[in-house]
């Protein structure tokens, strides 16, 4: 099946059109410069949570799959990642990337809904 049937298809299906379907799977989609804005905005929302920015990506956002921060559970994860970047995980710290992570899930639906 050719790709434009393929999505002529999907888009019946949903009752829309390939336009319009391949503008949501394109807004929900970010950009580089998307994920690039997003996390200066989580770096400065950290800042000023904790009083001081972490000094780069968190290295968890940076590993490769199957590194080895991805054979730990979750848990570990966050505390592995957080003694990288010289933090104490405090329920402060806790409590302040559940707000950055809230907030970056509202952007990615609000950049979503206005496409």
């Amino acid at each position: 099946m050719a790709i434009r049937d393929r999505l002529a298809v999907l888009a019946a299906e949903q009752g829309t059109t390939i336009e319009e379907l391949v503008e949501a799977l394109a807004a929900a989609q970010p950009t580089q410069a998307e994920y690039v804005l997003s996390s200066e905005q989580a770096r400065a929302e950290l800042a000023s949570a904790l009083g001081a920015a972490p000094g780069g990506p968190a290295p968890v956002l940076q590993e490769l799959p199957g590194g080895p921060l991805a054979a730990a559970g979750p848990e570990e994860q966050v505390l592995q990642a957080a003694a990288e970047l010289g933090l104490d995980y405090t329920v402060r710290v806790q409590q302040a990337g559940q707000s950055v992570w809230d907030k970056l899930r509202a952007h990615q639906g609000g950049a979503a809904a206005r496409s």
